[in-house]
């Protein structure tokens, strides 16, 4: 079947999360260091792509669960907590404009 199995998410949440997670710390340290123009270089630029990309993930799993109550009790107080300290922390200019909706 096409889509993302929910076990198989499930398996992998943790890691995606700590993808997630690891990549803005990196962002974060290098705005930090160089400024804001490193936004534009090819690996900061991809970090960020790939950060976007991992929520996407995360967000399909959840629309394919079957168990939503797993889901809010287990797998959405982290993601949150993650992605809005995140989004918090960062720079104005390195916040994905996509997170808050």
């Amino acid at each position: 079947s096409s889509g993302i199995n929910a076990e198989y998410g499930g398996r992998i949440y943790l890691d995606m999360l700590n993808v997630y997670q690891v990549l803005s710390e990196n962002i974060s340290s290098a705005v930090q260091q160089n400024g804001e123009q490193v936004l534009k270089q090819p690996l900061v630029a991809s970090m960020r792509t790939v950060k976007k990309e991992t929520l996407k993930l995360i967000s399909a799993w959840v629309g394919k669960s079957t168990d939503p109550k797993q889901v809010c009790d287990n797998f959405v107080p982290p993601l949150l907590n993650a992605v809005l300290g995140d989004y918090n922390r960062n720079h104005p200019n390195a916040r994905d404009a996509e997170v808050p909706t």
